[in-house]
């Protein structure tokens, strides 16, 4: 599993590299404007997108029984919400690239609160995609922890996210996830309360 997540967030990259630094922008704006489509639904459901998704995914991601894989589901969720937080902002180039590597899910969610009185809304969204029942309610949680992020300009490491929930479609995995996503989101929010606590008696 370790191995397949590490691939499947280096594929991620890959590709998330090739949007960021294309020459041709109405390319990948269309291809974008495309995967926006596909939010919501089930790998392989809408056919316009089967060459987004299935051009370049490496054979041993693709199914052979008829349902999607766990690769599958990690990728065009990753794809389609990043299509969705990259809506409104320019994907060539670093400036308006909502892609930000190094930059999990936790952390970006904690930017979203920018006074005490927001933290207990957000950690509650976060919590909600966190204790999803699957990878399907699992994305439909996201994507409205995605139009927040959109909305505040706030980026995201969509390589991890997609390794996170290939992760997360584990029973072990799941539980390292919800850690992660939570550790990050509190370790932040103690980071900017002791910033705070430093400025006030400076």
């Amino acid at each position: 599993m370790a191995n397949r997540s590490r691939e499947l967030k280096a594929y991620m990259d890959r590709r998330l590299e090739r949007y960021q630094n294309a020459s041709d922008r109405s390319y990948v704006r269309a291809q974008l404007a495309m995967l926006r489509r596909g939010v919501g639904k089930k790998p392989g459901d809408l056919p316009e997108l089967w060459g987004i998704l299935f051009g370049d995914l490496p054979e041993e991601f693709l199914s052979v029984s008829g349902e999607p894989t766990r690769e599958e589901w990690a990728v065009y969720t990753a794809l389609t919400l990043y299509a969705l937080h990259q809506q409104g902002s320019e994907a060539t180039g670093p400036e308006g690239c909502m892609h930000r590597p190094g930059r999990r899910l936790g952390a970006a969610a904690r930017q979203l609160v920018t006074v005490e009185e927001e933290e207990e809304r957000i950690a509650r969204r976060l919590q909600m995609a966190a204790t999803a029942n699957g990878i399907a309610e699992a994305a439909q949680h996201l994507r409205g922890l995605v139009r927040l992020l959109r909305g505040g300009k706030i980026p995201l490491d969509y390589a991890q996210l997609a390794a996170d929930l290939y992760n997360f479609q584990f029973p072990d995995g799941a539980a390292r996830v919800r850690l992660a996503w939570g550790q990050d989101f509190y370790r932040q929010i103690r980071q900017t309360k002791e910033e705070r606590m430093e400025q006030t008696y400076a």
